[in-house]
């Protein structure tokens, strides 16, 4: 299952780049139609869920301490591009964070794997670590820049 895994998370990454590669800047944190989730925010909080996963694996957070209000679960996009770091910063970010996770995921033993997925109300449907690590590097990256895909470009 790792190895299937770490490939999904290896295409999200050059799946996210591809997307946002020619967002032109005017339209970075635009949100036409009522689109809530742009571009700004979609790898922002991409982002900030490696933390999340990172925490599991024993990682220390990775991302400035403002992005979890600005990117977590719960924010509020917005369309004022002053309070969103840049392309570049939010690429390398994302970048840096796929190989942290990805490794220490690697080295995770089945036995930790096997644990319990630590948020409650999400464990029906992620019972162990394993599970949630599932959705969270394949699942959730896809979902998120496939629904901004979606709206954004539609």
């Amino acid at each position: 299952m790792k190895e299937g895994n770490l490939r999904g998370y290896g295409f999200n990454l050059y799946y996210a780049s591809m997307l946002v590669e020619d967002v032109p800047d005017d339209l970075w944190c635009a949100q036409p139609a009522g689109v809530p989730n742009h571009p700004a925010w979609v790898l922002g909080h991409l982002c900030a869920t490696g933390d999340f996963a990172g925490s599991m694996l024993g990682l220390e957070p990775n991302c400035p301490t403002e992005w979890g209000e600005l990117f977590g679960n719960g924010s509020t996009p917005t369309d004022d591009a002053s309070r969103y770091p840049d392309r570049a910063t939010l690429l390398a970010k994302l970048k840096e964070q796929h190989e942290r996770v990805a490794k220490a995921y690697e080295a995770e033993d089945d036995a930790s794997l096997a644990g319990e997925f630590p948020i409650e109300p999400l464990r029906q449907a992620f019972p162990t670590i394993g599970d949630g690590f599932n959705f969270l590097l394949v699942g959730h990256e896809a979902l998120g820049m496939a629904a901004f895909q979606a709206e954004f470009w539609a």
